[in-house]
């Protein structure tokens, strides 16, 4: 069976100074006023770049922010790749750790998606993408593949988890409230891969 939770994430084209200042211009203005607010003439002066090369670049803003989110959420794949589809149940103190460096790195971003303007699809699509992992971790060698009732919440669940704690990290930057932040994430993430074997191990008795 195939992965029912395959992201559908653009493969973007050669990153270009223009496209980059693009992006960088996007997030500058998103914290200043929502996204159906920004017309593409303020975004190509706070970018320093003329209209043509938007327009050569992009249909809208809409398909700019489109690339930014799937730009970052790409960029998690190989965490991902090596955390969770190898041993995720016993893993995520590396997963959390790897996943947070690369948010902090690109906190800007992250924050305005998340906190300062929650972006709906942008969540949606990281949902998925961890739910894909997952499935790739614990279903991909089942016959059917298919998720019971409990595993589907509990796939729900784990992925709106990460997400939300990601963006409750953000808002603090005090060293010490952050490691306790993630040592709460971790033992949710324990919580739920105990949850996971006991579900399956309740199944496997019947």
């Amino acid at each position: 069976m195939n992965n029912p939770f395959s992201p559908k994430l653009k493969t973007l084209p050669k990153m270009t100074s223009g496209r980059i200042a693009l992006w960088q211009a996007m997030t500058v203005l998103g914290y200043k006023k929502q996204y159906h607010e920004i017309t593409v003439k303020e975004l190509c002066k706070t970018a320093y770049i003329a209209r043509s090369t938007f327009y050569l670049t992009y249909k809208n803003i809409d398909e700019l922010l489109m690339d930014m989110e799937d730009y970052h959420l790409r960029q998690l794949i190989p965490i991902y790749d090596v955390y969770v589809k190898t041993n995720y149940l016993n893993r995520q103190d590396h997963f959390c750790s790897d996943t947070i460096r690369y948010i902090q790195e690109n906190r800007k971003v992250f924050y305005l998606f998340l906190v300062q303007q929650p972006n709906m699809r942008f969540i949606q699509k990281w949902k998925i993408l961890i739910k894909y992992c997952l499935w790739e971790n614990l279903k991909k060698d089942d016959t059917s593949g298919a998720l019971t009732p409990q595993e589907e919440l509990l796939f729900e669940m784990i992925s709106g988890e990460i997400v939300t704690a990601h963006g409750i990290l953000l808002k603090y930057t005090q060293e010490e409230t952050v490691e306790d932040l993630k040592k709460v994430l971790n033992e949710g993430l324990c919580f739920f891969g105990k949850m996971y074997t006991l579900i399956n191990t309740g199944q496997n008795a019947q």
